[in-house]
């Protein structure tokens, strides 16, 4: 989950990409680049804590709310997924949840 914040904060203060030698980066910068990183991760973390705890009522929620969305932009999808083939969100939306879609999706689509 921290990646992308380096990406961002890299880039975004020094114009480095993922295939700069980290080396070369000045130390003042990559301190700067660790405290915004660290305080931004910090905050999703605490936004994230009710996904981890007993009955996990955070990533039940995030998933009832994509059934949602699948049912508000397309019904007829949602209703065969649901109706026809008994395919219970959760089982396969839990993962996506759980990681934020961080694995699902490439890096540059995932900062953007």
């Amino acid at each position: 989950l921290l990646i992308p914040f380096l990406i961002v904060f890299l880039r975004h203060e020094g114009g480095y990409s993922l295939a700069a030698d980290v080396e070369k980066i000045p130390v003042e910068l990559v301190d700067k680049v660790e405290a915004d990183s660290y305080w931004c991760l910090s905050k999703l973390l605490d936004g994230l804590h009710d996904h981890y705890i007993e009955s996990q009522p955070g990533l039940q929620r995030m998933t009832f709310r994509l059934q949602e969305l699948v049912d508000r932009v397309d019904k007829p999808l949602c209703a065969h997924l649901v109706e026809k083939e008994h395919v219970q969100f959760h089982q396969f939306a839990f993962r996506w949840m759980n990681c934020l879609l961080a694995r699902e999706v490439h890096i540059h689509v995932l900062i953007r």
